[in-house]
């Protein structure tokens, strides 16, 4: 009886001073307004340096220990080349004990032109001209071997056309920033909608889950949301002008009332909601409506750090039971 006595006293004084403090906000916030109508400015806020927490809300992995491994073992050797000792800086009892090793890694960027001379024959009495036909996977003046090249640099290294052009041309490569545009762009739309269509089916076939998110994006001017599907196999990007229900179910390719027959995690939000059988929420998402609690007295934050501290236990179970689920 006492104890509820207590608690419910704590209950009312921490909500006390919650209104208590938001009504400080409201009335600062008041006045800033009337200072700004009348051509002031206002309180400028300064954000207090608060120590860091020990159970701090947002949990962080912790760094693993550095060991220096030897990389000599994944190092594809191309040449070896032995050097010998000056014979004649050696004293007659010297004795041969093998070769020390040393691996240095290099790289050659040279051209690999080739010029094709196809045979031709001519046939007087057909007035036809058979002639050697080109490698299969040679298609225009530009190698595959080049074209992969220059895919390599521009979407997994984010390198310009420009710099591309610059780059090969020093190595001697003559090619012009439109060719490159079209080894990168040319006649594959097509391609690269069915490869990314392929992608995202092959991922969501070989798992169980789920997760995606939307943000926005600025696209041609405008403003637009990049909406993000992955599991641990895929990543799959689709650039939409709306973020709403039914743009969620035409990339997952659903139909009216259909769902989707796997796990989904995401954030909550309600253009998510109702399209899995299953719908999982995000962690750090459900966190964060603990992390807005301030409370005033010493035993509610101590309630608040036990909670926290209970939550990522869970996970850090959860976790445990993944990696080994006899256990």
């Amino acid at each position: 009886m006492i104890e509820n006595l207590i608690t419910t006293f704590l209950n009312i004084i921490e909500g006390l001073l919650q209104r208590d403090q938001k009504n400080k906000e409201e009335i600062q916030k008041l006045k800033d307004e009337i200072n700004h109508l009348k051509g002031e400015k206002g309180k400028p806020e300064f954000k207090p340096n608060l120590p860091r927490k020990e159970n701090d809300i947002c949990k962080e992995k912790k760094a693993k220990e550095w060991k220096k491994r030897s990389k000599k073992q994944y190092v594809k050797v191309d040449t070896i080349e032995i050097l010998k000792v000056d014979k004649g800086a050696l004293p007659p009892d010297a004795i041969h004990k093998g070769y020390r090793c040393v691996v240095v890694q290099n790289v050659n960027f040279t051209t690999n032109n080739v010029k094709f001379k196809m045979e031709r024959y001519y046939s007087p009495s057909e007035k036809k001209v058979y002639e050697a036909k080109l490698p299969k996977e040679v298609d225009g003046e530009f190698g595959p071997q080049l074209k992969a090249f220059i895919h390599t640099l521009y979407f997994a290294c984010r390198v310009t056309e420009n710099k591309i052009q610059t780059l090969l041309s020093e190595r001697g490569i003559i090619i012009s920033k439109g060719q490159i545009s079209n080894i990168l762009i040319k006649d594959k739309q097509e391609k690269f909608s069915k490869e990314k269509n392929d992608i995202l089916t092959a991922g969501m076939e070989c798992s169980n889950y789920f997760h995606i998110d939307d943000t926005g994006a600025r696209h041609n001017g405008m403003n637009y949301y990049t909406h993000a599907i992955c599991n641990q196999f895929f990543s799959a990007f689709f650039i939409r002008p709306r973020k709403n229900k039914e743009t969620i179910k035409a990339i997952l390719g659903l139909k009216n009332g259909e769902k989707i027959n796997k796990i989904m995690l995401s954030d909550d939000a309600r253009q998510f909601k109702l399209l899995a059988l299953y719908h999982a929420l995000c962690w750090l998402h459900e966190v964060r409506h603990f992390k807005k609690l301030n409370p005033f007295l010493e035993w509610h934050r101590k309630k608040l750090i036990w909670v926290l501290s209970e939550i990522w236990q869970f996970y850090e179970s959860l976790k445990e039971y993944k990696e080994n689920p006899n256990e």
